[in-house]
């Protein structure tokens, strides 16, 4: 069976850039990028994408298909309205694909990007591991919870798909957006480099803008 064609959602950002670009050309973007802050004009986007994910898919007859959604604009300090919306966007998408009688004739895989920071905030195991129960702290754990949630659901209902969850923490590298108040690891070393205290950086939200990029 050939290499699945894999559509990433969020490929703009940190995680789906990377994960773009070690697909090469069994990686599909749609452009231009999505406006995730527009509930009605996402949802055409999305159906618009969908559609030019399935005219490239039929270039090759019986090859499967994959989504890795990497979306998300969410941090631990985002609002539980913000976050809820995000999470109804996912589900939205679920929607479509379910709907989509070229992606039911092919054999599918779907990849939820979630967060182990927020899924577990508030766990005192020590090692965490996949069967330590979920533990979220915050609105943005309780919101990747419910998306995973949602991915289990609906693939109970897809038989032909295979669904992988996985919980990433604390990503670091190039394409960082270092006035996003996230990503430990970056604005710790950008603290080193400038001398700043951690009350410079990201703390309970605050913005970290007043700080130079390296």
């Amino acid at each position: 069976m050939s290499e699945p064609l894999v559509w990433v959602v969020g490929a703009g950002g940190l995680l789906g850039s990377r994960v773009l670009l070690e697909l090469g050309a069994d990686g599909f973007r749609f452009t231009p990028p999505f406006t995730w802050n527009d509930t009605e004009r996402l949802h055409d986007e999305l159906r618009a994408a969908l559609r030019a994910f399935v005219l490239r898919l039929a270039d090759s007859p019986g090859r499967p298909w994959a989504i890795a959604w990497c979306a998300g604009a969410g941090v631990v300090a985002t609002s539980a309205s913000a976050l809820a919306a995000e999470t109804a966007n996912f589900g939205f998408f679920l929607q479509l694909l379910a709907s989509e009688p070229a992606l039911r004739a092919r054999p599918g895989h779907v990849l939820l990007a979630s967060s182990a920071g927020g899924v577990y905030g508030q766990s005192f195991a020590c090692p965490i591991s996949e069967s330590t129960p979920p533990t979220p702290g915050s609105p943005y754990g309780r919101a990747k919870l419910a998306q995973e949630e949602l991915l289990l659901s609906w693939a109970l209902r897809q038989p032909a798909v295979s669904t992988l969850i996985a919980r990433i923490s604390n990503l670091y590298g190039p394409g960082q957006r270092l006035a996003k108040p996230q990503g430990l690891i970056s604005h710790m070393s950008r603290c080193l480099i400038y001398g700043a205290p951690e009350e410079s950086t990201t703390k309970a939200g605050r913005s970290v803008e007043s700080l130079p990029n390296p």
